[in-house]
């Protein structure tokens, strides 16, 4: 992405009896894809309009390649370099192709239309969006999907620098939205900022940030068809700065999970670590990547973090390029990572959100769990992995079966009294659906997958209501669970070749996805 070419800041504008815009502040980039997402009535194409000219903002700055403007309509707007492709199609139906591009700015031969001019420039315009649409076609003639690449292109024509799609998918067909998005990532190559104005959050919406790549809300429909958040965590993202030691939605790493005695030995060198779990180093160390600002890039179907960690960053060897993509299909999050180092070092990076598919209205002891698993990873008392594993048919261990979560938490077991609970890592089989969370008030079920070997599941013992989360709640023992895909933790110390070694060089890949659906 290049440098920034508009930033509205401080954005303001009422309507009798409503207040549509509070203070907005947006930044868009050269090449940029933003995506501006909410429900009907949020305020995106209200703000669009204010940046257009077609209203008057109330307050704020509008500051666009440097310099701060002001538009009095659309057409100061266009001939700027702004342009804004409404979902509600303005071609005339009667007029062909290349007359609808270039009307109220035709070419002209002396005092005539030049017609044979228009079709060639509007050929050429199609050319350069790889479009395959005849000008001289009359547009009633073509699909509403043709007539909104047709908007498109006549946004293109007018030397657009920034282009705002208003709901540009709202009547179109599966295919002609990939048709679009094939525009779209064209533009994106050429330079050109977008911004993406859409409320299509069919089956899942969420929210991210930057801020240790920390997923802030899920929202999911429950069999009823209402959304709700399906996530611990926080209303803003300054509140992750100092939550309470709970990780929650964020990136754990370099190394998540525990290392003991917060040292271990790589190629004959003790490497020290800092104790911030007793005796031990948890998840990555005292700043981690969960305190981490990435770099990013928004895609088509998500997001792209990156992070450069210094060589010795919290004790650990090596300069580490990642890179954490998010993304949706569907109804699917799917999480991405991968990294590679200029030293031999230590990786396990997994996600640390807290899920409650209840939406907050009870804690997780109905939840039902079902894990592909025969063995656990067992614990200390200070919840390190010790090298040792039980067999869990038979304990309370057990989820070969659905079994609700605080059904058996509280056994007579040495393990779940040592962990003030679940916080073990079950050996997942390497297959898919290994892992099912279900809640039968609400419907709501989630699937999980992942190339990893292990998923530890952590029923939030520790959460003690040090932080306030979203509504000003404070989150106490059980409101979450979370689902960790991980290396076995502790490995370097318990595994004769520990699978968390990235040597010189080598790429360090995993995927994890969170399938979403109702029953």
């Amino acid at each position: 992405m290049g440098d920034i070419i508009l930033t509205m800041k401080g954005i303001d504008k009422s309507f009798p009896g409503v207040h549509a815009l509070d203070h907005v502040d947006l930044e868009v980039r050269k090449g940029e894809v933003l995506a501006l997402m909410g429900e009907n009535g949020a305020g995106k194409s209200t703000l669009m309009k204010v940046l257009t000219g077609i209203y008057k903002k109330d307050s704020g700055t509008i500051t666009y390649e440097g310099k701060e403007v002001e538009f009095k309509n659309t057409r100061e707007a266009q001939d700027a370099g702004i342009v804004i492709v409404h979902q509600e199609l303005n071609m005339l139906g009667h007029l062909t192709v290349a007359q609808n591009l270039f009307i109220g700015r035709e070419f002209k031969k002396g005092i005539t239309i030049d017609d044979k001019k228009m079709n060639e420039e509007a050929k050429k315009l199609f050319d350069r969006l790889n479009v395959d649409i005849d000008p001289k076609e009359k547009m009633s003639n073509l699909t509403v999907g043709k007539q909104q690449m047709c908007e498109i292109a006549k946004a293109v024509s007018f030397d657009a620098k920034v282009i705002i799609f208003d709901e540009p998918s709202a009547a179109l067909t599966e295919a002609e939205i990939e048709e679009m998005f094939k525009i779209i990532r064209d533009l994106k190559k050429k330079d050109i900022a977008m911004v993406y104005i859409s409320h299509r959050m069919d089956e899942i919406k969420v929210i991210t940030s930057n801020l240790g790549c920390h997923v802030l809300s899920v929202f999911t429909k429950d069999r009823e068809g209402n959304f709700g958040d399906v996530v611990l965590g926080f209303e803003n993202v300054e509140d992750c700065w100092h939550g309470d030691g709970s990780y929650m939605g964020a990136i754990a790493g370099r190394v998540a999970n525990r290392i003991g005695d917060a040292k271990f030995e790589l190629n004959g060198k003790t490497y020290e670590l800092a104790a911030n779990n007793g005796k031990n180093s948890l998840h990555g160390g005292i700043k981690g990547f969960n305190q981490k600002i990435f770099k990013y890039e928004l895609l088509e179907d998500g997001i792209r973090f990156i992070y450069l960690s210094p060589d010795m960053e919290e004790g650990y060897p090596g300069s580490l390029y990642l890179k954490v993509v998010y993304r949706l299909c569907d109804n699917t999050l799917k999480m991405e990572y991968e990294a590679v180092s200029d030293q031999d070092t230590l990786i396990n990076i997994t996600n640390h959100s807290y899920f409650n598919l209840s939406a907050g209205k009870d804690k997780i002891y109905h939840h039902q769990l079902k894990v592909k698993a025969d063995e656990i990873a067992c614990v200390d008392e200070n919840c390190l992995a010790n090298g040792t594993f039980l067999k869990i048919e038979n304990t309370p261990f057990d989820f070969k079966e659905f079994h609700e979560i605080g059904k058996r938490i509280n056994d007579d077991h040495e393990q779940l009294k040592l962990a003030g609970g679940y916080d073990h890592s079950f050996m997942v089989k390497d297959e898919e659906d290994q892992l099912i969370l279900y809640d039968k008030e609400t419907g709501r079920k989630l699937t999980m997958t992942t190339t990893l070997p292990c998923i530890q599941v952590y029923t939030g013992n520790f959460l003690s209501g040090g932080c306030n989360g979203k509504g000003g709640k404070p989150y106490e023992n059980r409101d979450g669970v979370a689902l960790e895909a991980q290396f076995l933790p502790n490995s370097i110390h318990i595994e004769e070749e520990p699978k968390v070694i990235l040597r010189k060089g080598e790429e360090y890949e995993a995927v994890t996805t969170y399938r979403f659906e109702v029953e």
